[in-house]
């Protein structure tokens, strides 16, 4: 397993838990983790051109982005 498929799992399991943070947690580092997760998912993505997925990914980004430039006022 090289270095791009480790940063896949561990972006997998950034995203649940980024995730599950962001709706029972806290939204704003529930954000925060998810976003770190999609960093962690692009590299991989782009080097197998996957860009439909970079391109869903960087949507996705802009939405959480947007969440967090915004706040929140719930919180579990």
């Amino acid at each position: 397993m090289n270095i791009l498929e480790k940063m896949r799992v561990v972006g997998t399991c950034c995203e649940v838990g980024g995730y599950f943070t962001q709706l029972h947690v806290n939204t704003t580092l529930g954000v925060l983790i998810f976003m770190v997760a999609q960093i962690l998912f692009l590299p991989y993505f782009i080097k197998t051109k996957a860009y439909d997925y970079v391109a869903l990914l960087s949507i996705m980004a802009i939405i959480s982005g947007t969440k967090l430039l915004t706040g929140s006022p719930y919180y579990a």
